[in-house]
Formats: C-alpha cells, structure tokens, sequence
C-alpha cells in the first residue's frame, strides 16, 4: 500500500502540490489525469523521491523515505521504476544495454560496465523474453538511436520490468506517438503490469486513453487531488471541475 497523507510540495514560493491525499494498493493500475502544471509529473516524481515534500508524509510498506536509513531508502528505490518523459534511454547503446541499466544502483559500478560490456546467457536471455511481452523481441541488439518513438517507450518498459520493482511511474508515455500507437503502447504497458503483477501510476492527458484502459484515475488541478475514483463513474461535473477555464 503506497500512502500520502496531506502532501505539500513547494519549490520557493511556488506550490506544486497542495494537501494530496492518497491511498494506492498494490497491484492497482491508475490514471493521473488532469490539465498541464497540474501537478502529475510532482506528485509521480515525489513517489519516486527525486523529490521530497515540505510537508505531509510518504509511505509504502509503513516505512517512510524521509525517516528510513540509507540502506531502506536505496531498497525502496530499487522497489520503482520511473519512466521519464524523454526515456533516458542511451542513444548509442543497443536495446540489451539499455535494458540491463535497469538494475543500475542494485551492483557495483565495476558489475554494470562489466555486464554492458559482455553480459551473461541468463542477463540476455531475460532481456529478450522482456522484449518479447513488449513486442519488439528482434530489436535485442539495435542501437537504441535506429528505433521510432513508440519503439524507445517499449524499451523502457521493458527497461522497467528488469528492475523488478513493484510499482512503475509512467509519466506521459504516449505524448510523442500517434493516435495507434498510443493505443498499441497503453495496451502493452497495462497488460504487462498485470502479468508482473505491479502497481502502474500512468499520467496522461487524454481522457478517453484513461476511461478505456484503466479502471481507476487520479484528477488533479492546480497541485491538488480533485478526483479518486473508478473510470466509469468520472462524470460530465468531474471533468467540469478538473478541466474549466473559469476554476478557482
């Protein structure tokens, strides 16, 4: 269970997030929805602790990662991937490299370029059963910098699975793919965190992407939570709410 209780988050004078209440069970797939500057990519990279919060309280597992040790917060990282709108993927690394610095932070740096520079049988033939639950099991050695757009986001799902962790923050993963691609990719990224059985926070900003392939959302407006509940029963007041000009 991932918990945040009255979540403010401030950078100078400027509030991103405001009072934000969740609570997320494991193995639940969510939509973050909601206009830009909204507060999504806050809030996801909060979670993932590349920010802290002024106030209020984080916490998964009942461990909280502004209280834990250096070791518990390492553990607790290597618990969720973070899937970046720009991918930081490696251009002129193949996909097989890319993928295997999921675990970067879990081994020595001397392990990591050892295993870029000549990975195992076991490390390969992991990297490409993943690259075959994501579609693209013939891209195991191209360079990252020949592949299209919706090509690279599958790399980083995949890049994500071999971190084994147990939550994925996806933010806006199919802002730079067409229409069905979009789809392709939502399918692929919901359907494989069910068989991994891992919590996925997807942000996006296409409100029927969310209705059609997630049950759950998360609205947000202005660095505050306006809307936690099921897909289907996000009415006609509930976008009103999230999306009007005239609020606040």
């Amino acid at each position: 269970m991932l918990e945040l209780d009255s979540i403010s988050l401030h950078f100078g004078q400027h509030p991103a997030l405001t009072g934000v209440g969740l609570s997320i069970a494991a193995g639940e797939q969510i939509a973050l929805i909601g206009p830009s500057g909204s507060g999504k990519s806050s809030l996801l990279k909060l979670i993932a602790t590349e920010y802290q919060a002024s106030s209020g309280s984080l916490s998964m597992g009942g461990l909280n990662p502004d209280t834990i040790d250096a070791k518990a917060l390492k553990k607790w990282r290597q618990s969720i991937s973070y899937i970046p709108q720009h991918l930081a993927l490696i251009p002129n690394l193949n996909v097989a490299q890319n993928i295997l610095l999921g675990q970067v932070g879990q081994q020595s740096t001397l392990a990591t370029l050892g295993n870029l520079v000549r990975p195992n049988q076991v490390q390969l033939e992991r990297v490409h059963t993943l690259l075959h639950e994501v579609g693209i099991p013939e891209k195991l050695y191209h360079r990252a910098d020949t592949l299209s757009g919706g090509q690279l986001q599958r790399v980083a799902i995949a890049r994500a699975l071999y971190q084994k962790s147990s939550i994925i923050l996806a933010d806006e993963p199919v802002s730079a793919v067409d229409p069905s691609r979009a789809h392709a990719l939502l399918e692929c990224l919901t359907q494989v965190a069910t068989e991994h059985q891992v919590t996925l926070i997807c942000s996006l900003h296409n409100l029927d992407y969310a209705k059609r392939f997630f049950s759950n959302m998360i609205g947000m407006r202005e660095g505050r939570v306006s809307y936690q509940g099921s897909s289907e029963h996000f009415s006609i007041r509930d976008f009103e709410d999230l999306y009007s000009l005239q609020h606040g």
